[in-house]
């Protein structure tokens, strides 16, 4: 074993077809993509996808990059696949936001990746001894319905999520937000000071609709019913005009069913759902932007899609680390705080709204999403982002060894640990309060009243608990 191979505790030769394949991967991003007769070495972005493309080899040595359970791997596969696909100009162009990534941006983003990856190690060397899971194999847990009532009591909570989004469109608003005139604009309008109503709704949806299809995938029967819930659930949650819930729930429903039934996610069948989701995402965002149908081919409609995903966040980090704090001062954790207030009926307050002024930014619609490098400078400037990247990969890999490092898991823990999980690498895109606040501690909650409906209901008898 070679003293580089030693010094990472890798084998020798996966060392060597690492650093083959990084060479390769390094030429053909280095090369791909760019016009012009100038040194593709004098562009920012070069260094933007070789960064990329090692600390991907790096992280594909050292996780199973098809551990979804990982929240280092959830949270690379969110954040930097999706920006680094919008590095392209042929797709910036489509959609007339042409951009070239400054040094500065480089170097956030550099470091809020390969912070995270230092803190995940710092965690596996503390942990090494006495796991039973290593971060290089997914969990090979057994899955248990855990309450015999379990089904029902996701149903209800589903039913009440029903209930609340046929309230706020019949009594409260009379018309579907997604379908409405410039609903780019009006989606945020009609929610504003509702966040109360909004969120027990929306979160009844998911969590009722996701405990139900867990519980049939487990028992082995009904799951017909699972799919009929799930293609009811989803266009119920796009009529609020976010795209993001729905989609996040049928990519959950994909893992759960991959974990109960095979015990793994294989990746062809990944990529061909993730271009459905792709799909999905580009051709809602043309109906929320009301753009007109004759301009929907698929090349705008992926551009949407990779606009949403990634690019503008990376767009609005560079603006920040080129014009901030000279609008202002540094934030000290003020974004948090913010979120924290939105949980509470009132005027519509948030930390999107909170930077988008912050930056003089002027537009239609709901605020900015600064990603988790730009919220962390906003806060608390450069050390924020080294010691808030630091910081986040240890909690992700720890989060990860709660998860995976057992035997057996139930119907509810495991569909917290999907959501949780999902929405952890959403913070890649940042405002991490409104996040933990609006969404995931909302979804807890509604868990443990399912876990409580599910014991202290008379619900109708079910067949007894046993392993999945």
């Amino acid at each position: 074993m070679s003293s580089v191979a030693q010094a990472l505790s890798l084998p020798s030769d996966r060392t060597t077809l690492g650093l083959v394949l990084a060479a390769l991967l390094t030429v053909a991003l280095g090369v791909y993509g760019f016009e012009g007769s100038a040194p593709f070495t004098v562009h920012p972005v070069f260094w933007f996808r070789l960064m990329y493309a090692w600390i991907f080899l790096w992280l594909a040595h050292t996780a199973s990059l098809m551990n979804y359970y990982d929240p280092i791997v959830a949270y690379f596969w969110y954040f930097v696949g999706f920006t680094l696909l919008g590095t392209d100009p042929g797709i910036q162009s489509s959609i007339g936001v042409p951009m070239t990534i400054s040094a500065r941006t480089c170097l956030a983003l550099a470091l809020n990746i390969a912070g995270m990856v230092a803190g995940a190690h710092l965690i596996d060397a503390w942990r090494r001894r006495g796991a039973i899971w290593t971060p290089r194999t997914p969990p090979r847990f057994t899955v248990r319905l855990g309450h015999p009532a379990i089904m029902g009591a996701g149903l209800i909570v589903w039913g009440a999520g029903v209930c609340l989004t046929l309230f706020l469109i019949v009594a409260v608003w009379g018309f579907i937000p997604l379908l409405a005139d410039n609903a780019e604009n009006v989606r945020v309008e009609v929610q504003a000071g509702l966040g109360f109503i909004v969120t027990p709704a929306t979160k009844g949806l998911h969590v009722g609709a996701l405990v139900v299809f867990t519980a049939i995938a487990v028992a082995r029967r009904g799951m017909r019913l699972g799919v009929l819930l799930l293609l009811v659930t989803v266009p119920l949650l796009l009529t609020f005009g976010f795209r993001s819930i729905a989609l996040e729930l049928l990519l959950e429903a994909y893992v759960i069913h991959a974990v109960v039934r095979r015990g793994r996610i294989r990746f062809w069948r990944s990529a061909a759902l993730a271009t459905v989701l792709f799909v999905i995402l580009g051709v809602t965002g043309f109906l929320r932007s009301d753009i007109p149908v004759e301009f929907l081919t698929p090349q705008f409609a992926l551009s949407i899609a990779v606009w949403r995903a990634g690019l503008i966040d990376v767009r609005i980090l560079q603006q920040i680390m080129e014009h901030y704090p000279s609008h202002g001062d540094f934030l000290l954790g003020w974004t948090f705080v913010a979120d924290f207030l939105a949980l509470f009926p009132g005027p519509d307050s948030n930390s999107g709204l909170m930077l988008k002024k912050a930056l003089g930014l002027e537009f239609a619609g709901a605020g900015i999403t600064p990603s988790f490098p730009g919220e962390f400078y906003l806060n608390f400037g450069w050390p924020g982002v080294v010691l808030g990247s630091v910081g986040f990969g240890a909690l992700l890999r720890r989060l990860a060894y709660w998860i995976c490092d057992r035997r057996e898991i139930d119907v509810l823990q495991l569909v917290r640990c999907t959501i949780v999980v999902f929405m952890i690498a959403g913070m890649s895109t940042g405002l991490i309060g409104a996040i933990f606040f609006v969404h995931m501690l909302p979804v807890l909650l509604l868990l443990l009243l399912t876990g409580w409906l599910a014991e202290t209901l008379p619900l109708a008898a079910a067949a007894p608990a046993s392993p999945g």
